[in-house]
């Protein structure tokens, strides 16, 4: 059940009725607006990708090198299977890998310091493998060792399978079947028993592309119904032109509050209702833009004073060279690597869960920032801690986020499914490093969800950012993320010519 397309804040997970109250939040819509919109021109661009592309190769290889730096393996193993070769047949010699491969890595003693970890990358390399050769067998079966000598049949084109796009596979299958028709005859006894057992595979692995191909479009096709249904133009506060916190569909009342700060998550809201063109430009220019210095750096003010707020719109949204969100965004990540500095703790302060339990044991959450840069003084006087802010700060310091994820993981502050939600060092003191702190041991979607796509960002060129600006709505919007830090144009011209341009 939704309310002008958008989804409600809770819902029973048993029977997906929304619970009370019925509230559209503005800045959670927003987030999968841009969510809705990168999905769908990821399915698009993936469609334009080959299937199997060198990044599998270069995965496999991290776990190698893993691996080979405990000193229970050496790459020269994986000579015999063509290693030597991987960059011009990465695939061929990644499907030669026997599974027997990393024997001694895994039947490192139990219980030693390094078990686990390298247990865990030894069994990662052997998976990849096996997830890769299963691939090959179902999608592209001529790529497969056993119809190796067909590679060289000059009649047979036989095109490496990561020069190929996924959408133009069917149509090579189609091509390649006719092409073994044609020459079989004028081959020898056992290439024909080849073409022969490789055409009784290709029907197969058409199947499963057009199904793989039509999923993709399906989702993308949905991803894009579901963004057209959201309708934030009663979002709209009508009075002061900014978009409300949100709206309470049981009463049918617009919360009287707004978003009103651009240093803030909620930024991404309103930038695509602007782009959706449900609600007016303006709104974009009436976010207020009040500053501070911090060490002597302009720094925009947001409510809390949290990496999250100053950070998270950049997983969808570009940030622009000397522009005035991306002062304020490195500016911001700077001042908190000063603060922590300062106590002597790793970085990395926003909101998340912290040591404190409720009645039924579930630990409480807050907005824990910096004091000088929030609008909002903290009403909790504790420093908290929470990993996956660094991961966000990634592509704006990746050396010093590195280096603090490391510490944090040598600080034993890692568990079963990755970092741990945060870290309390309780109510505020000059130095940390003579008091204890306590883990908050659990891990939310919500966070993990972030991390990974920071990661994604950060690994891949900001490929989340490139499949959101990919949509046309966004690239006619773009120019707003642009401005620049100038304090004496005042926002009415800038808004005209933002509009003239």
């Amino acid at each position: 059940k939704k309310y002008r397309g958008h989804l409600f804040n809770w819902y029973d997970t048993r029977t997906l009725q929304p619970l009370a109250p019925w509230f559209v939040s503005s800045v959670d819509s927003g987030n999968l607006m841009a969510s809705l919109w990168t999905l769908q021109q990821g399915c698009r661009e993936r469609l334009r990708k080959p299937l199997l592309d060198f990044s599998l190769f270069e995965g496999f290889v991290d776990c190698v090198r893993v691996v080979e730096d405990c000193g229970l393996f050496s790459r020269e193993q994986l000579g015999p299977y063509g290693w030597e070769a991987a960059t011009d047949r990465w695939l061929e010699s990644l499907i030669n890998v026997p599974s027997t491969a990393f024997d001694h890595a895994r039947k490192i003693a139990p219980g030693s310091e390094d078990h686990a970890h390298i247990q865990w990358f030894a069994e990662q390399a052997i998976s990849r493998i096996e997830v890769i050769r299963q691939t090959v067998n179902s999608f592209v079966p001529w790529c497969a060792p056993e119809f190796e000598t067909l590679k060289n049949e000059p009649a047979l084109r036989m095109v490496p399978v990561d020069r190929i796009s996924l959408e133009l596979l069917p149509e090579f299958i189609d091509q390649l079947e006719d092409e073994l028709a044609q020459v079989a005859q004028s081959l020898s006894s056992e290439q024909q028993l080849l073409c022969e057992r490789l055409r009784t595979k290709l029907p197969e692995a058409r199947r499963n592309v057009s199904r793989l191909i039509k999923d993709l479009r399906i989702i993308g096709t949905e991803a894009g119904r579901l963004s057209d249904e959201m309708d934030f133009a009663f979002l709209l506060n009508p009075r002061r032109k900014l978009m409300s916190v949100g709206f309470d569909a049981g009463s049918r009342q617009l919360h009287p509050a707004c978003y009103d700060l651009l240093g803030t998550e909620s930024r991404t809201a309103v930038f695509v209702g602007v782009a959706k063109g449900d609600i007016p430009q303006e709104s974009w220019f009436l976010l207020g833009r009040a500053h501070t210095l911090d060490q002597g750096r302009p720094v925009m003010l947001s409510w809390t004073g949290t990496l999250f707020e100053y950070l998270m719109p950049s997983l969808w949204m570009r940030s622009y060279p000397r522009t005035l969100l991306e002062r304020s965004r490195v500016a911001a990540v700077r001042s908190q690597q000063a603060y922590a500095a300062s106590k002597g703790v790793p970085w990395g302060i926003s909101e998340s869960a912290h040591a404190q339990l409720d009645e039924a044991g579930n630990y409480q959450y807050h907005a824990f920032g910096l004091p000088h840069l929030a609008q909002r003084k903290p009403e909790i006087k504790s420093l908290v801690i929470a990993p996956y802010s660094t991961f966000l700060a990634l592509v704006t310091d990746p050396s010093a986020a590195v280096r603090n994820l490391r510490k944090m993981s040598e600080m034993g502050w890692v568990g079963e499914y990755g970092f741990y939600e945060a870290c309390d060092y309780g109510a505020t003191r000059q130095h940390f490093w003579q008091h204890s702190y306590e883990l908050v041991r659990c891990w939310m979607a919500h966070h993990q969800g972030m991390s990974l796509l920071a990661l994604g960002n950060f690994l891949k060129g900001n490929v989340v950012q490139q499949w959101f600006h990919s949509d046309p709505r966004v690239q006619a919007t773009e120019l707003l993320l642009q401005e620049k830090p100038v304090a004496h144009v005042r926002r009415r011209d800038l808004s005209r010519k933002v509009a003239a341009a």
